[in-house]
């Protein structure tokens, strides 16, 4: 998987805003059908704890609507989510969210990152069969994001991201 460093930037800025898991979508592409390529990524409104996010159903399909309305119809086949100070692995949920989200499309990539910037990436595909490649290099590219923008980013977090109150 290759990444633009102004995406690793972006992505460490979103986990390292919040003190609770983070997740998003993106969009990639596959080059000279061995490399996946992050093109973009996006975060949406969303309520998480120290296990779980949840994307606000309204927030991601107005995305979508205007995503559409706008005639862009690169496909949303990038997961990213983090697990703060905890190690880069594949719960048990995300291993179901990742084989879910594949399901019936060409090809999903999905990155956990920690806030030190350790990540962990896999590919699932989801036809002409199904099959899940983890541990997937990721190389990151070389012009850094900035400093304005990582400000921005960071306060995109705080504003989207809620953390969620259990009700006992």
């Amino acid at each position: 998987i290759y990444m633009p460093i102004e995406i690793q930037q972006k992505l460490l800025t979103y986990i390292n805003a919040v003190t609770i898991e983070i997740s998003g979508m993106g969009s990639g592409k596959l080059l000279d059908n061995s490399v996946v390529s992050i093109e973009e990524v996006f975060l949406f409104k969303q309520k998480c704890s120290a296990a779980e996010t949840e994307i606000d159903g309204e927030d991601l399909a107005k995305f979508m609507g205007y995503r559409a309305k706008m005639g862009d119809n690169r496909p949303i086949n990038f997961w990213w989510h983090s697990h703060v100070k905890m190690g880069c692995f594949w719960s048990m949920t995300d291993d179901e969210n990742c084989k879910a989200m594949a399901n019936g499309k060409d090809w999903i990539a999905s990155i956990v990152m920690c806030q030190d910037g350790r990540m962990r990436a896999r590919l699932d595909i989801g036809k002409p069969f199904k099959m899940s490649i983890d541990q997937i290099p990721v190389y990151i590219g070389v012009q850094a994001i900035d400093p304005l923008i990582i400000n921005t980013l960071s306060k995109e977090a705080k504003s989207k991201v809620k953390e969620r109150v259990n009700k006992v």
